[in-house]
């Protein structure tokens, strides 16, 4: 039994090897076709590329037909060389073109390439300047290289970073951001584009933060003599001065070390002898805008006080420089050498923007005043009667008027020539000879005013109340007898 399993073993081996030699035999009867490159790629100066093809009989070449890439042959042997002669490459563009190879059944793919000029030029300038903000910078390029490398110097990569790039067409446009410079020294970066042997630079340079600092005192205060003051800055840009008062003087300027991109300056300042109370500020300008306000005061060490109860004729006051205001709500205030000085007191004011006054009780404690303009309030009462000199008196439109007190001040013309919220209004003035209360009609829907009485002005030459809703006008005896009215038809002249 032992035998016959060896015999049966032995001839299942030799059965084996039989058939692998049976399968030797059929695989060098097969067709194939062996190439010594699949792919063949020629720079852009073109040339010629060669490849080698062994195959199991003769060789045939097929492929779309171009004109940059031109073969020696369509068929040949086992063993010979084809041969490609490669234009150069004129365009942007990597030119590829596939050919198969068939020997008998079988074939394989031979791809032939034309590699473009490598193409990197900057379209866009390569001196970038910026301001201090935070800012967006585009770059322009010619490129048809995909694979760029980016390297900032002196530590530009700080404060430089590329955002984004896109190309499309031969055109690539390269995205940075700069953070906002927060410094007062400008910076500098270059941009270096690169890939293989081609490179591009770009200048960026950004702007310092512009500053003009106080050193110190923002306000110096002292007394009515005349003396010189000082102050320290610290800047780094070239600003103007804003228009002084008169008796302010810029008498100096010294110029110290820099610090951090910031020069140090001490100013000073002459400043005159005063007869009370005055102060001003000092406004350092760049392009017209106000970079730093510095504030002298000369205090009167008896200083004059003046009590205005409007809070808004105070602040009106105080824009003008006429007062110092006190604590919140407190109508006590310091009278300025201007508010003892000035004889124009201008507060007039527009439909959309006036100081909303309602009193100028305590306008007798600047009795220098000659004209008086306070147009567009909202006073019901015009009392100026404890003034003396006021020669020019504008009233017109405050709506609510219902009283005009003008006494022996000067003023000889009124005019009201606009709508009237109040039903009765009396004016009185000692120097008037003119009222001028005539009223457009198409501001008639508006006006309210009924009843005038003029019977205060013993000098009234010529009234002038032609306004659609008035209906009565008192005047004394002699006024109705001597006096040139211009009314509608329809008003009632009744003597008081």
């Amino acid at each position: 039994m032992k035998k016959i399993l060896i015999i049966l073993a032995t001839i299942g081996l030799l059965y084996s090897c039989s058939n692998d030699d049976s399968n030797e035999n059929l695989n060098l009867n097969e067709d194939f076709v062996v190439l010594s490159a699949d792919t063949l790629s020629a720079g852009p100066q073109g040339g010629d590329l060669e490849v080698t093809i062994e195959s199991s009989e003769d060789w045939t070449l097929v492929g779309p037909k171009v004109e940059w890439a031109t073969p020696s042959s369509n068929k040949g042997q086992s063993g010979q060389t084809l041969t490609f002669k490669v234009e150069a490459n004129e365009t942007d563009k990597e030119l590829e073109n596939t050919y198969k190879i068939f020997a008998g059944s079988n074939v394989k793919k031979l791809v032939v390439i034309s590699n473009p000029t490598m193409k990197l030029e900057l379209l866009s300038e390569d001196n970038v300047s910026i301001n201090s903000d935070k800012n967006t910078i585009n770059i322009s390029l010619s490129t048809n290289i995909t694979n760029l490398s980016y390297e900032f110097s002196d530590n530009g990569n700080q404060w430089l970073k590329v955002s984004s790039f896109e190309s499309a067409f031969g055109k690539g446009t390269l995205v940075l951001e700069a953070n906002a410079n927060d410094t007062y020294i400008s910076r500098s970066s270059t941009l270096k584009i690169t890939s293989e042997n081609r490179s591009v630079s770009i200048n960026i340079q950004q702007a310092q933060l512009d500053g003009i600092l106080s050193d110190g005192e923002e306000y110096k205060e002292t007394d009515l003599s005349e003396c010189d003051i000082q102050f320290n800055i610290k800047t780094n840009i070239e600003y103007q001065l804003g228009e002084l008062p008169e008796w302010i003087q810029l008498k100096e300027t010294t110029k110290g070390e820099t610090v951090d991109g910031l020069q140090k300056q001490t100013l000073t300042f002459h400043v005159s002898e005063a007869m009370a109370s005055r102060r001003s500020d000092i406004y350092f300008l760049k392009d017209t805008k106000i970079d730093l306000t510095l504030t002298i005061k000369q205090q009167n060490p008896n200083p004059i006080m003046a009590t205005i109860p409007d809070k808004n004729f105070r602040e009106a006051l105080s824009a003008e420089g006429w007062i110092v205001l006190g604590e919140e709500d407190n109508s006590q205030c310091e009278i300025l050498e201007k508010g003892l000085k000035e004889t124009i007191l201008d507060l007039d004011g527009t439909s959309w923007s006036n100081y909303g006054i309602e009193s100028i009780e305590g306008i007798e404690q600047f009795p220098q005043i000659e004209v008086l303009r306070l147009a567009y309030n909202n006073l019901t009462t015009i009392d100026i009667s404890k003034l003396k000199h006021v020669k020019e008196l504008n009233i017109e439109s405050i709506y609510p008027l219902t009283s005009v007190i003008i006494g022996d001040n000067p003023v000889t013309s009124l005019r009201l020539q606009d709508y009237i919220e109040a039903t009765s209004l009396i004016i009185s003035g000692n120097n008037i000879t003119d009222i001028n209360a005539s009223l457009s009609s198409w501001m008639g829907y508006y006006d309210q005013l009924t009843t005038l009485d003029v019977t205060g002005c013993p000098h009234l030459k010529t009234c002038n109340v032609d306004r659609q809703k008035l209906q009565t006008l008192y005047v004394t005896q002699e006024q109705k007898d001597n006096v040139t009215f211009t009314n509608q038809g329809s008003l009632q002249i009744v003597v008081k």
